[in-house]
């Protein structure tokens, strides 16, 4: 029998999961069929069940469903806890169906293929919304030596959001910044550097070091 699989968002016409999937499928002598459905507003519990009665196994969650996926799941691992958000839904051989997030895992194989040093690190992660949060736990399951992220926005709502991931113990520091320079490649100009003076800007940043070795969750 085909397994089935799937990605849902919206927009999601885009996505080249399918091709991805039905690529590695073929390489792996995987049967296996992966299409991709758009999730109209308020529609994500519905849609979702429909998928795994006709026999689902599997789905990635993209935009803007990230946050849907963790409410549906029935089950959380401790990167989805950390997160707040689903980027991938599993059916257990028991009918439940579990919650991950591999986003930050991806960021650190990714990291650590192209020798990118990070135990004893100091890192920066600029923005504190969905994506950082993602990721934070699997680099500070890498030990690196401090985190600082840098946020104009969420950075209060962030820090609240770290006391509830397991296993991380830090330190806040705050540092406000009323004006920032943005030097950034301009992509309408190829390499060509584009400057912007922002007045009144607030940035908020805080470390966070670990005091003690943490215990890095298993993987799926």
């Amino acid at each position: 029998m085909t397994d089935k699989y799937l990605v849902f968002g919206n927009p999601v016409e885009h996505s080249l999961s399918p091709q991805l999937h039905t690529f590695f499928a073929t390489c792996t002598h995987q049967d296996l069929e992966y299409t991709k459905c758009k999730v109209e507003e308020g529609k994500f519990k519905q849609q979702a069940d429909e998928f795994f009665s006709h026999g689902g196994l599997g789905c990635n969650i993209t935009v803007p469903c990230k946050i849907d996926a963790y409410n549906y799941a029935d089950e959380l691992t401790d990167y989805a806890k950390a997160a707040g958000a689903v980027n991938t839904l599993k059916k257990l051989s028991d009918g439940r169906i579990l919650g991950d997030n591999t986003d930050g895992r991806g960021l650190v194989y990714d990291l650590k293929r192209l020798n990118f040093p990070l135990q004893g690190a100091k890192i920066l992660i600029i923005g504190a919304g969905g994506a950082a949060k993602g990721i934070l736990k699997p680099i500070v399951d890498c030990a690196p030596l401090s985190v600082t992220i840098a946020s104009n926005s969420k950075v209060y709502v962030f820090v609240v959001s770290l006391l509830l991931i397991p296993g991380i113990s830090f330190q806040l520091n705050c540092t406000l910044f009323l004006s920032v320079i943005l030097i950034t490649p301009s992509s309408n100009f190829g390499a060509v550097a584009s400057a912007f003076f922002l007045p009144s800007y607030l940035l908020l940043s805080f470390s966070i070091s670990h005091t003690e070795p943490l215990k890095t969750s298993p993987n799926l």
